[in-house]
């Protein structure tokens, strides 16, 4: 498992290899070997007769799918955006006309601002409007939160001894009380 002479396919330079299977002389070479930037960049993408899709989908942790530039994780369809039209000005996020989160199609993307991106999502019905036990994250059912807000008024019982009764975290039953949570069941 020693080093090996070899020479460099791109530089032409000799350089002693330091383990089986390294073919360049240099990060840089490497890079110039594989291609550009940009040209990785669109060899991972699937362009369909409507969107442009990453292939690689995101991971569990992220919405949207992203690659490594210069060492740092960027979505994939900011950098389109950049490749196609140039930097985004700071202060900007780049949005999708399709909402596919994959696409990175250029002509399906659009600047603006982060007020834009919450207008567009609840012009186009993305926003989660389910409120109550209808949330998908709901811990209680109305009937259980009706409870809860009724002991609060009595004030027999305190948050802590409410929130064991309904095995919540007594944070939870204090935003109840207090607006935070289950809010329309104290409107009006």
């Amino acid at each position: 498992m020693g080093s090996f002479q070899a020479v460099c396919p791109v530089c032409k330079n000799k350089f002693l290899a330091n383990y089986e299977g390294r073919v360049c002389c240099s990060a840089d070479c490497a890079k110039e070997l594989q291609g550009s930037f940009s040209d990785r960049f669109w060899q991972r993408v699937r362009k369909g007769p409507d969107c442009w899709e990453w292939i690689k989908p995101p991971s569990r942790m992220e919405k949207y799918p992203r690659i490594k530039r210069n060492g740092e994780q960027v979505s994939a369809h900011r950098v389109s955006w950049e490749l196609s039209f140039g930097a985004v000005t700071e202060g900007l996020c780049v949005l999708h006309r399709c909402d596919n989160v994959r696409c990175v199609r250029p002509d399906h993307l659009f600047l603006g601002t982060f007020q834009d991106n919450t207008d567009d999502m609840f012009t186009k019905g993305r926003a989660n409007k389910a409120k109550g036990e209808k949330h998908g994250r709901a811990k209680i059912t109305e009937e259980d939160a009706r409870q809860i807000l009724a002991w609060a008024k009595d004030g027999e019982l305190t948050q802590v001894q409410i929130a064991e009764y309904f095995g919540l975290h007594p944070v939870y039953v204090n935003k109840l009380i207090k607006g935070h949570k289950w809010a329309h069941l104290q409107q009006g």
